[in-house]
């Protein structure tokens, strides 16, 4: 499962109820990571649609973007040029 990064906007404490019995406390001008199926909330759904509750990054979206390597992706058709811009 894949965690989210959530701010809230406002000047109080945010509480939420979530499926399953479970609940939610944000703090005041804080973030807090939570499960991504809490976002299924219908609370955290208004507070979104609302503002006061952003999604600052999803957890599984930066790991599932490997990062470039070094060299790969260039272009093949590019030759390597002395100091003077000659080609080798």
């Amino acid at each position: 499962m894949a965690t989210v990064t959530l701010k809230n906007n406002g000047n109080q404490p945010i509480y939420c109820n979530l499926p399953g019995g479970g609940s939610l406390k944000i703090p005041a001008r804080s973030f807090i990571e939570v499960e991504e199926e809490a976002l299924i909330s219908n609370e955290i759904a208004i507070h979104r649609s609302r503002g006061n509750i952003t999604v600052i990054k999803t957890a599984a979206a930066s790991e599932a973007k490997p990062e470039p390597k070094p060299g790969v992706g260039s272009k093949p058709s590019e030759r390597a040029k002395d100091e003077k811009g000659g080609e080798v």
